[in-house]
């Protein structure tokens, strides 16, 4: 019997359901291939057109089962509804323009979130509060995307300051150089974009890590952590906004 995700972005078995985009069918096959069914996030006009089609921008997983998701998703609100979740809207509206995107790019892990306070959503603030789930207030917005969840203590991500409220909260770090991560209309994609934990101890990368000048040193900390890895598709990593883990076998 299935049972839904407890603590976001980190699966306490092998995933079985997940949000992610369509834009790429060969990710999408990979994940079919894995036996993992996905639900799709709509293309969202008030979204920059590199990112539109982002999960981690679009919807926001509380845990068990309560997923948060941007306006326009109507399509997904229904499919997850149908398939036994609790979908809710946000009150705000997205647009294109960096901080009003962030809304629900929040990064939970364990009894922490890390967010950027001033322009997170309301309805995350809240069920942090009501929830007893700390708040880590960061300058970085991306929050989730630019970092990758290996498991409750250990992270890897490109952002410095980031790393630096990682470290002051206990959490284990990987500072890496991810210039080569492909995103199309941007110089760089985000590490944390690029990969989803597809078991409690295996990481999904869409690519292939070696393409990276930090390949080598990636892979040796997955190691030290007790993470093994796949590759889902060949070639440089590609950010589609990561994949969110919802139900578990």
């Amino acid at each position: 019997m299935n049972s839904f995700v407890l603590s976001p972005n980190i699966p306490q078995g092998k995933v079985e359901k997940a949000v992610a985009s369509r834009q790429y069918p060969e990710i999408a096959n990979a994940f079919k291939n894995l036996g993992i069914t996905l639900f799709f996030v709509k293309p969202d006009k008030s979204l920059q057109t590199p990112v539109r089609q982002h999960a981690d921008m679009l919807c926001h997983y509380l845990g068990e089962g309560r997923v948060l998701l941007a306006r326009g998703q109507a399509e997904l609100y229904n499919e997850l509804s149908k398939a036994g979740f609790t979908a809710e809207f946000i009150d705000e509206t997205l647009s294109p323009e960096y901080p009003h995107d962030i809304p629900l790019n929040c990064l939970r892990i364990g009894n922490k979130m890390f967010m950027n306070v001033k322009f997170a959503s309301k309805s995350i603030v809240e069920y942090c509060k009501s929830n007893k789930i700390e708040i880590v207030n960061v300058n970085q917005g991306y929050t989730r995307c630019s970092t990758a969840v290996v498991n409750e203590n250990a992270v890897i991500t490109q952002d410095r300051g980031m790393a630096r409220a990682f470290e002051e909260n206990g959490i284990r770090v990987l500072l890496i150089n991810a210039e080569n991560i492909v995103l199309e209309g941007y110089d760089n994609g985000f590490i944390g974009g690029a990969c989803t934990l597809v078991d409690r101890n295996k990481l999904a990368f869409f690519g292939d890590i070696d393409t990276l000048d930090d390949g080598k040193r990636i892979k040796a900390f997955l190691e030290e952590c007790g993470c093994s890895y796949i590759s889902l598709i060949k070639g440089r990593l590609i950010d589609i906004g990561s994949a969110i883990p919802l139900e578990v076998k």
